[in-house]
């Protein structure tokens, strides 16, 4: 093996772990800093470090201003039935599919399987709120 190949052997996981470093780390810390800033240098959120750090006014000034826990009581409301009803009714389809044989248990599992695996077509729209993601036309 050339000094090249094993430059690039040893090089490319060291290099994957920085890429992945920054990929995770500079959002993390602009999240940190922010978090952390007074209310007139958090809206400029920019990656310098608070000139004072007061995440602990922040996060209290969050909670009780803000209505965080009727949020995540909200949140919770929603996400653990539906959780629950997607394992249940995925754990049902599944023994069907595994158990039974023919062609329409056949059909079936190949529909949920092509909607898995097929892409979305893509829209207009950004999300399924209406709003448009690409800019208004111009007035004429």
């Amino acid at each position: 093996m050339n000094a090249s190949a094993s430059v690039w052997r040893w090089g490319r996981p060291v290099l994957v772990i920085v890429l992945a470093a920054l990929a995770v780390g500079v959002p993390l810390w602009l999240v940190i800093a922010t978090a952390a800033k007074p209310q007139g240098e958090a809206v400029r959120p920019d990656l310098a470090p608070p000139q004072q750090w007061q995440p602990g006014q922040n996060y209290t000034d969050a909670l009780s201003q803000g209505e965080m826990p009727r949020g995540l009581l909200n949140s919770l409301l929603v996400i653990v039935p539906a959780v629950v009803l997607v394992l249940v009714l995925g754990a049902a389809a599944a023994w069907v599919f595994a158990r039974r044989r023919g062609r329409l248990v056949t059909a079936a599992y190949t529909v949920c399987i092509s909607g898995l695996l097929l892409p979305r077509p893509s829209s207009p729209s950004c999300c399924n709120c209406g709003s448009s993601a690409w800019p208004a036309p111009a007035p004429a």
